[in-house]
């Protein structure tokens, strides 16, 4: 026969199974979600896709930032700013110990501009060159 205590220690049990299955679908919600703005960004081309830094456990090596703003360059429908080729860098695995990664990508854009990898089509945007 169940007391009160007996039946108040099941409903705290069931509580806490409640709340890891909570915190595993959130954490589940969240892949399908950064898998789903990857495919947005690399698209269904050819190339390799890069290992997502926390949800891909085989990561082994550093992510070079480089190509991935390379990447998101290219398979950017439009010209980006340097801010939006850091969150979808970002958002693939880029990081940096930099108190501003906006300015650090721009910094990185304007050097690829000088090796003729990136093209400055308006003020502030950035694209692939066609050459590259």
């Amino acid at each position: 026969m169940f007391n009160a205590e007996r039946i108040s220690e099941l409903l705290a049990e069931a509580q806490e199974d409640l709340q890891k299955y909570d915190a595993l679908r959130a954490n589940t919600l969240q892949m399908i979600e950064t898998y789903k703005k990857r495919l947005q960004i690399i698209g269904k081309g050819d190339e390799p896709m890069l290992p997502l830094t926390g949800v891909e456990s085989e990561m082994k090596e550093p992510v070079n930032n480089t190509a991935l703003f390379r990447t998101v360059l290219k398979n950017a429908p439009v010209p980006l700013t340097a801010k939006q080729v850091w969150e979808y860098a970002r958002k693939m695995g880029a990081s940096t110990s930099s108190n501003n990664p906006v300015r650090l990508t721009d910094a990185v854009l304007r050097g690829l501009i000088r090796k003729g990898e990136v093209i400055q089509p308006k003020r502030g945007l950035f694209a692939p060159s066609n050459n590259k």
